[in-house]
């Protein structure tokens, strides 16, 4: 039998956090198919069906025992992605704890302890009552707009529930809305240090990431001076992760504020650009208050929100996964992606 050396594409979409399940298929064409968000990737080649085929199988997939190569068919896009390291890292970690090593993980964000008793009764409670179905593509309405009544409440932001999009986690959410705006040949400012899939986001857009570097000197935090700098005619989106992974600095509002005011400049290169905020640890700030980048003059219209809802009007709701990503952006974008 057969195996398929190159897996790139099953990793590829490992590094979009999606779950993979590599099959075997017989006698079967060659498929791609992607069941609830699975891909299977064939291990082995399908066998031809073609006149040769019922002589001997002397056909294309004659030599069954030949090693496939999959190098040549492995899309130039994909070949051009680099593996999320957090992922890689995050398998190494898994086979320790399977040999039965003691591991502190640090790689991937979540918490080493189990979901609150209340969200756990609340998704059984779900399940039992039938809420097992598909929703709509963006989420379900009651959802959407408790959301809507969190942002109102929390950050004094306006929304709409058809301004809401529910994602399976924040990657999602970055990536749809990365792909919703950003055109081949554009550039995305991304301050650095930064999460490791941000670039290979925008490369997946066809779009040209713009490494902004920042110093422990200027506590990791991206200036007005630097942001205009890096702006040119082809600056089509901002990402902007506030508070920051992986370093933990976090803009102040003024901060934020001059931000804004150099996307804001009449006469500037920051007119039309987007901002991707990214906001999932808004919660995590300790001694300076987290500012919505929405929030600020001008940038309402223009800022898309990334933020995680792990609990809403002080009570739990579950959809899907416990933290949801989510995303605004202008009406005159499709509805769903």
């Amino acid at each position: 039998m057969t195996r398929l050396r190159n897996l790139s594409v099953p990793l590829f979409l490992q590094s979009l956090g999606t779950p993979v399940a590599v099959t075997g298929f017989v006698r079967s064409p060659v498929s791609l198919s992607y069941p609830r968000g699975v891909a299977a990737w064939p291990r082995t080649p399908p066998l031809a069906t073609t006149p040769a085929n019922a002589e001997g199988e002397s056909g294309l997939f004659a030599d069954v025992d030949s090693a496939f190569n999959g190098e040549d068919t492995v899309s130039p896009l994909v070949a051009s992605i680099s593996p999320s390291k957090t992922i890689e890292v995050h398998a190494l970690t898994q086979e320790m704890k399977a040999r039965g090593e003691r591991v502190v993980s640090l790689c991937v964000g979540e918490p080493d302890f189990k979901p609150p008793p209340a969200v756990i009764s609340a998704t059984a409670t779900a399940a039992q009552e039938g809420a097992t179905k598909y929703t709509g593509v963006t989420g379900s309405l009651d959802l959407r707009q408790a959301i809507c009544d969190d942002l109102s409440r929390r950050k004094n932001l306006a929304y709409t529930p058809g301004d809401i999009v529910v994602a399976n986690g924040a990657k999602q959410a970055v990536y749809e809305g990365v792909l919703a705006v950003v055109r081949p040949g554009d550039e995305v400012v991304i301050p650095a240090p930064y999460w490791p899939s941000y670039p290979e986001i925008v490369k997946l857009a066809g779009g040209t990431p713009v490494i902004v570097e920042t110093t422990v000197e200027e506590g990791f935090l991206l200036t007005a001076e630097k942001l205009r700098g890096v702006l040119t005619d082809r600056t089509r989106m901002l990402i902007f992760c506030n508070p920051s992974n992986p370093t933990g600095a976090v803009h102040s509002k003024q901060q934020c504020e001059e931000l804004a005011a150099v996307l804001s400049e009449e006469g500037g290169k920051g007119d039309g650009v987007w901002v991707m905020a990214d906001e999932i640890y808004e919660r995590i700030t300790y001694d300076t208050p987290h500012a919505a980048f929405a929030s600020l003059p001008g940038m309402y219209e223009r800022t898309m929100t990334v933020t995680r809802q792990p609990t809403l009007s002080e009570q739990p709701i579950v959809f899907n996964r416990t933290h949801q990503g989510l995303f605004r952006y202008q009406p005159r974008l499709p509805q769903s992606f």
